[in-house]
C-alpha cells in the first residue's frame, strides 16, 4: 500500500477501514478509479446516472480534473482528503529530479477550511500502521509522507486569499479546492480562476485536481466547469451529488427535510446542490458596470462642486463588516465618492462607538451631517453618532422598502448614470445581489452570504444611491471647508462629469 502501484481507490478506502456509502462508492469508481457508468450494474448504474448525468465514456484527457457540485454534510471533504492521500501513495514520482519533493495541496476559502481537509488526510494516514510510520514533520499546516520508494510528498494547506502566486513552482500529485465557490483574494475579489491556472498545469501524470464545493451563483470556476462537462466530459469529470445521494439514510433525510421546511431556498442550495440562480437571478446586469467604472480614478474622490451628497451605512458587529458609502448627485448624474469597510477580527466583535467615530469623521470631512441606516443596530448607531453631530435617518422599512431601494439603484446603474472608481470588490458584491419572484406577484431581494461577508458594502452603496435619488439635484448642501477639485459637466450617456478622478 505504500509504493507507486496502481491500487484502486475503493480498495484503498476498504484498507483504511472506511465504509463508503453507495453514492460515495459510485462517485469514487467513476471519478477516481477510471470506471465508466456503462461498466456498472443495478443500483450502482442508477446512482451513476444520477451523479454523472448521461455520461457514457470519459476521455483520458478529462480525468485529471474532477468537479463535484455537492450538498453539505455529504462527506465531500472527507472523501477528497482520502483521495489525496491515495494519490500521494500511488502516483509515480519518477519524473522528479533528485531531491525534489512532490506536494499535495488543500486550498480553502480560509485556513480553517483548508486545515479541515488536512486533518482528514492525516487522520487517515495515522489510522493504518503501515502508513503511519511513513509520516513525519507534522504541524498544524502540513505533514510529510516518505514512501517506501524513498520519495517524499509534502501535504500543505493554503488559503485562497494567498492567490495563485503561492501555488506555483511545485510538482503536485494532487490538489483539493475545498468550497471553491467561495474563493476570494485579500481584496475580496473572486480569484478561483487565478488559482486554477496556477495549479492545473502542475498536476503530475495520473494525479488529479479536485474542485469540490456546495454551489453558489451561476458564475465562476465551479459553475463553468460543471456546466461544460456534466454528462459530456471535455476538460473534466463533473459530478452532481446532493446530500441525500451521498448519505442515503434516515437521519440525513430527516435533517434535510427539517431544513427544507425552515428555508426551502437555502436548502435547495445547501443540500440539493442547486446553484443560487435556480431560485432567482442577478439584480444588476453584470455588463452594466462596464460603463460606470473610471479606470485610474482614486479610491476616494472629492465632493464635486454644485452637488448634493447622500451617505448610507450598513452596520455589522460580529460576523459581518460595517460599511459606509457616500454618493454625489447633480441633475440626473451620480458619482460614488467614497466607501469604507471595517471588518471584525476573529473573536473580537466591532465596538459600535469606534465604528461610528470612524464613519463620523469621514462624513464630516465630506460635509455630510446626516446618514441613512437600515433598522439593524439603528438605535445604537443613533446614540453613538449623536455626539459627533451626525443625524441618523431611517431607511425605508420592510420588504417593500428594500425592494424600492434596490430597484432605484438598479435604474441608475442600468441607465449609465453612475460613475465610480475601480472598486472591484464593490462591483463583485453588487453583482451577487439576487432577485426572485414570490407568491402573489412580489419580489424577494437577497445578498448571498459568504464567509466573513454579507454584501455589507453593496448594501450601503445601494441605500446611498437611493438616498441621493430622493434629492432634487438642484439644492446645495451648506458650504464646507472641503477643497473642491472635480467639476460636473453636462450629462451625456455614461459620462456624467468631466475631470473625474481627482482625490484628496
Amino acid at each position: 500500500m505504500t509504493s507507486a502501484v496502481a491500487i484502486p481507490f475503493v480498495g484503498f478506502a476498504a484498507f483504511l477501514g472506511d465504509r463508503l456509502t453507495l453514492g460515495q462508492r459510485v462517485l469514487s469508481l467513476v471519478a477516481f478509479d477510471g470506471a465508466d457508468p456503462s461498466q456498472l450494474h443495478g443500483a450502482e448504474a442508477d446512482y451513476a446516472r444520477r451523479i454523472f448525468g448521461d455520461l457514457v465514456e470519459t476521455p483520458d484527457c478529462a480525468r485529471s480534473v474532477v468537479c463535484v457540485v455537492a450538498g453539505a454534510r455529504g462527506g465531500k471533504t472527507w472523501l477528497a482528503a482520502r483521495r489525496l492521500l491515495h494519490l500521494a501513495l500511488t502516483v509515480s514520482l519518477d519524473t522528479l529530479a533528485r531531491g525534489e519533493m512532490a506536494f499535495g495541496l488543500f486550498v480553502g476559502p480560509d485556513m480553517r477550511l483548508a486545515r479541515q481537509g488536512l486533518r482528514y488526510a492525516l487522520g487517515a494516514a495515522q489510522s493504518a500502521p503501515s502508513i503511519a510510520r511513513l509520516v513525519s514533520d507534522v504541524s498544524v499546516d502540513g505533514f510529510t509522507l516518505t514512501r517506501t520508494d524513498r520519495r517524499t510528498v509534502r501535504f500543505e494547506c493554503l488559503p485562497a486569499t494567498r492567490g495563485g502566486s503561492a501555488l506555483r513552482g511545485r510538482a503536485l500529485v494532487g490538489a483539493v479546492f475545498d468550497e471553491s465557490s467561495f474563493f476570494r483574494g485579500d481584496d475580496a475579489i473572486v480569484n478561483d480562476l487565478e488559482i486554477y491556472r496556477a495549479v492545473a498545469p502542475r498536476i503530475m501524470p495520473a494525479g488529479q485536481l479536485l474542485i469540490i464545493s456546495t454551489p453558489w451563483t451561476e458564475s465562476g470556476l465551479l459553475f463553468d466547469t460543471f456546466t461544460t462537462n456534466h454528462g459530456h466530459p471535455v476538460t473534466a469529470i463533473a459530478a452532481h451529488a446532493p446530500t441525500t445521494l451521498l448519505r442515503d439514510d434516515a437521519h440525513t433525510h430527516a435533517m434535510v427535510d427539517r431544513e427544507r421546511a425552515n428555508d426551502p431556498t437555502n436548502a435547495a442550495r445547501e443540500f440539493d446542490a442547486l446553484f443560487v440562480a435556480g431560485a432567482g437571478s442577478q439584480l444588476f446586469d453584470p455588463s452594466a458596470f462596464d460603463s460606470c467604472i473610471v479606470e485610474g480614478a482614486p479610491m476616494s474622490v472629492a465632493r464635486p462642486d454644485g452637488s448634493t451628497i447622500a451617505a448610507a451605512i450598513d452596520i455589522g458587529l460580529r460576523s459581518d463588516a460595517s460599511a459606509l458609502a457616500i454618493v454625489a448627485r447633480k441633475s440626473n448624474a451620480f458619482a460614488l465618492l467614497h466607501v469604507d469597510e471595517i471588518k471584525p477580527a476573529k473573536g473580537a466583535p466591532l465596538r459600535p462607538s469606534e465604528v461610528c467615530a470612524q464613519f463620523a469623521a469621514t462624513l464630516v470631512r465630506f460635509g455630510v451631517r446626516s446618514v441613512w441606516s437600515d433598522s439593524h443596530y439603528v438605535e445604537s448607531t443613533r446614540e453613538h453618532m449623536q455626539p459627533h453631530g451626525i443625524h441618523v435617518l431611517d431607511a425605508p422599512a420592510g420588504q417593500q422598502g428594500k425592494i424600492d431601494v434596490h430597484l432605484a439603484a438598479k435604474t441608475i446603474v442600468h441607465e449609465g448614470r453612475l460613475l465610480m472608481p475601480p472598486l472591484r470588490a464593490v462591483v463583485d458584491q453588487l453583482r451577487a445581489i439576487r432577485v426572485r419572484p414570490t407568491a402573489g406577484g412580489g419580489l424577494q431581494i437577497t445578498s448571498p452570504r459568504r464567509p466573513g461577508s454579507h454584501g455589507d458594502v453593496a448594501s450601503a452603496v445601494v441605500l446611498a444611491l437611493w438616498a441621493a435619488d430622493q434629492t432634487s439635484g438642484a439644492r446645495m448642501l451648506p458650504e464646507t471647508e472641503i477643497a473642491i477639485v472635480d467639476k460636473f459637466g453636462d450629462y451625456a450617456g455614461a459620462r456624467v462629469w468631466t475631470d473625474y478622478g481627482r482625490g484628496y
